[in-house]
């Protein structure tokens, strides 16, 4: 595999996308459904975003994968809707940038980690596709216990 030269990655990563929020710029990648969803999967892709399972194999599968290959940094959402994910270090959710005179090691693994990112998106984008096109999101009603404190007189007490 031949060696990325610094001013391909660097323009590499001039190019990424970004996500602008409160004065920080986070390396982002569209996860809007209306961009990358077929229109035949749309009705049962916006109907999953209420249900747990789709997330949890992304958070488990990709974005932890992800995390643990790059310590201190994680994949969050942003954007009115959460439309944005996001790369951002995990203590502030701060913005990663690209320093001018970063060393040739310095800007390959930030390379890296940004192709990471994509490749993690890109990753849990299909999980999701595989849920719209094996499930279908149903209604039932589900009875739920609960304790509640009711107040009852003693016994054997006279009024």
């Amino acid at each position: 595999m031949a060696r990325a030269s610094k001013k391909a990655m660097v323009e590499f990563l001039q190019k990424h996308p970004r996500y602008t929020d409160h004065g920080q710029s986070y390396y982002q990648a569209s996860v809007k459904l209306y961009l990358w969803v077929p229109a035949e999967l749309r009705e049962t892709a916006y109907e999953l975003l209420d249900v747990r399972e789709p997330y949890a194999d992304m958070e488990f599968g990709p974005f932890a994968d992800f995390a643990e290959k790059h310590q201190g940094y994680c994949i969050g959402f942003m954007g009115r809707m959460g439309g944005h994910a996001v790369l951002c270090r995990v203590s502030s959710c701060r913005g990663t940038e690209l320093e001018g005179s970063d060393s040739y090691e310095n800007v390959k693994d930030l390379y890296d980690m940004v192709k990471d990112f994509d490749a993690a998106v890109e990753e849990a984008k299909e999980i999701f596709l595989d849920y719209c096109r094996n499930y279908t999101v149903e209604e039932e009603v589900v009875q739920v216990p609960t304790k509640v404190k009711v107040l009852k007189e003693r016994e054997g007490v006279a009024a």
